[in-house]
């Protein structure tokens, strides 16, 4: 199994395409009361950026078919020793390494930029929640 991450530019539409399809998949599966990603706004973020903030987009392929997502924001004003990452595979592709790759390649990103922290969120079933599989 061959994982490829790449860069997702600003105007790459098939690209942006599969990094939402991959990242509503996870979010349906995850947290089905949260609405899927907004299209407009992610490409919003990578065509006009912030000035105190560096966002990244990554879209990673498992043998060719998006299989996990990565969005990476290094702010530049404060807090410089900081990466907050959004990570996120597809659920009938996890358990293959698609994680583990994206999260090596945010190391890589950040390390060169200064970064010494990553801060992510992570989900998890309420009590009483019933758990997904």
């Amino acid at each position: 199994m061959a994982i490829d991450v790449r860069v997702i530019g600003p105007y790459d539409d098939p690209a942006q395409a599969d990094y939402l399809s991959v990242a509503a998949a996870a979010r349906g599966h995850d947290v089905p009361d949260f609405p899927p990603p907004c299209p407009v706004r992610f490409a919003g973020m990578l065509r006009f950026p912030e000035k105190s903030v560096e966002s990244l987009a990554f879209v990673a392929y498992l043998d060719g078919v998006p299989a996990g997502t990565l969005s990476m924001w290094l702010p530049l004003l404060d807090n410089v020793g900081n990466a907050r990452l959004d990570l996120q595979v597809h659920p009938a592709l996890r358990r293959r390494g698609v994680g583990r790759a994206l999260y090596d390649f945010a190391v890589a990103q950040a390390r060169p930029r200064g970064r010494v922290r990553i801060i992510s969120d992570s989900v998890a079933t309420l009590p009483g929640g019933t758990p997904r599989d």
